[in-house]
C-alpha cells in the first residue's frame, strides 16, 4: 500500500509519528495502539481508534476516529479522517468507511461528528455530503472545508 502512495507522491499521509508505517506493519500497529489512548506523543493527542479497510487479504485504507476535539482539530482534522489507497478509489470504500465511522462515534456517545477535507478534494466532499454532512463555516486557519454530521440515528449514506 505504501508503495502506491509513493508512486502517486502522496506519502505525506505517513509523516510525523505516522512515519512508523514505513518501518513495517508491526511497528505501525504498535504506534497506533499507543496513540489510541491519547496523550502520546503529545499531551494534545486525543483518544481514538484507527481501523483498517480490508479487501480480501489486503489493506485498502484506514479510518481515523477521534473521540474528542482540541481547538486545532476543530479547525482541521475533526472526529473522522480516512484515506483509501489509489488503486481502490472510486469503489465505495470511503463511503462505507465513513458510514461505519459515524455509527461507531454514535456508539461511544457522540451526538455529532465534525468532518473536514481539503477544498479541492472533490471525492471526499461527495462522500461527506452523501453521508449527511452539513457544511458549516470553513476553517481559514487550517484552510479546510468543515462539515457536521448528526449522530442521532444510524448513518445513512445515500447511493451506497
Amino acid at each position: 500500500m505504501l508503495a502506491e502512495y509513493r508512486r502517486v507522491e502522496e506519502q505525506g499521509l505517513y509523516t510525523g509519528f505516522y512515519a512508523a508505517a514505513w518501518d513495517g506493519y508491526d511497528k505501525y500497529r504498535a504506534m497506533l495502539e499507543r496513540l489510541s489512548r491519547g496523550g502520546w506523543p503529545h499531551p494534545y493527542v486525543v483518544p481514538g481508534e484507527t481501523l483498517f479497510i480490508i479487501e480480501g487479504d489486503r489493506v485498502v485504507g484506514e479510518v481515523y476516529l477521534r473521540f474528542a476535539l482540541t481547538p486545532e482539530l476543530q479547525e482541521g482534522g475533526g472526529n473522522v479522517g480516512y484515506q483509501v489507497r489509489p488503486s481502490a478509489r472510486g469503489r465505495g470504500y470511503a463511503t462505507e468507511a465513513l458510514r461505519l465511522a459515524l455509527d461507531r462515534l454514535r456508539d461511544v456517545g457522540l451526538r455529532e461528528a465534525l468532518i473536514t477535507c481539503d477544498h479541492d478534494n472533490v471525492a471526499s466532499i461527495r462522500v461527506i455530503e452523501k453521508c449527511g454532512g452539513r457544511r458549516i463555516a470553513d476553517s481559514h486557519l487550517a484552510n479546510k472545508r468543515r462539515y457536521v454530521a448528526m449522530l442521532n440515528e444510524a448513518a445513512n449514506c445515500e447511493g451506497r
